[in-house]
């Protein structure tokens, strides 16, 4: 399962694998195999990666324009091989409903 959610000021999160990582220009390039669809992470605050080619990651980040290509700006970077994600996209909606109910101002 891939997916992107993108919310207000542009911050949006991504679940793609890793398809090529530049670490001199600390740029990785993640893609669904699925849609075709392929993003830009600029990882420059989240170096060392730590992953292969073809491992799932997570990127909570910035949406830019960078020549006229869209990038990520990437502050968080993580690995989630072998993490159940179909679980983990039911937790994040209970939690958004949770603390929706409690009145709590989300981005």
């Amino acid at each position: 399962m891939s997916y992107v959610v993108i919310r207000s000021c542009h911050i949006c999160l991504v679940v793609f694998g890793l398809t090529q990582h530049d670490c001199i220009n600390r740029r990785a390039f993640l893609s669904d195999p699925l849609t075709r669809v392929s993003v830009c992470v600029d990882t420059t605050l989240t170096e060392p990666l730590g992953g292969v080619v073809g491992s799932q990651f997570q990127v909570i980040g910035r949406l830019e324009q960078e020549d006229r290509s869209p990038v990520i700006r990437a502050r968080i970077l993580r690995c989630v091989d072998g993490l159940d994600l179909l679980m983990y996209d039911r937790v994040l909606k209970a939690q958004l409903q949770h603390l929706r109910s409690r009145g709590t101002h989300l981005i």
